[in-house]
């Protein structure tokens, strides 16, 4: 079986852990594949890659950018 988390947020947004113990913490939740997907902030590549390999979980890049429909002025967040 794979568990995954798909959205996840780090310091680098409005997260409150680091890159590194979002692995960290997947790691020991038995999670097998994580996407930290920070808000308009393009993903660390590098310390995601190092993470992964050292706490043996995958990640799949992503981000989370905020849209606004200017006709009803409604939000959403998309995932990326």
């Amino acid at each position: 079986m794979i568990y995954a988390d798909m959205h996840m947020h780090s310091r680098c947004s409005d997260g409150s852990e680091s890159i590194e113990r979002l692995f960290e913490l997947a790691s020991a939740a038995a999670i097998s594949v994580i996407s930290i997907t920070d808000h308009e902030i393009k993903p660390d590549l590098h310390r995601m890659k190092r993470a992964s390999k050292e706490y043996k979980v995958a990640y799949i890049p992503g981000m989370e950018a905020a849209g606004i429909d200017k006709k009803s002025g409604l939000g959403a967040h998309i995932l990326g």
